[in-house]
């Protein structure tokens, strides 16, 4: 039930967000972003973690190149 109520709000902002584009009063960008988050869920924390661990890999590369 929960995951029904999660896809349906999460297709809903992202449609809003749509129509947002080409009307002023709503902001298209933030809704089909947040439409996105919520369709996500739980795989945005895992999502973050290998964002993290990526920019630590580059770091890490540009601080010890090899040659």
């Amino acid at each position: 039930m929960l995951k029904a109520v999660q896809y349906g709000l999460g297709i809903s902002l992202i449609i809003l967000g749509i129509i947002g584009l080409f009307l002023p009063l709503l902001q298209g960008i933030l809704l089909i972003i947040a439409g996105v988050l919520v369709l996500k869920g739980e795989n945005l924390k895992v999502s973050i973690q290998k964002v993290k661990e990526h920019i630590k890999r580059r770091k890490e590369k540009k601080i010890n190149p090899k040659s």
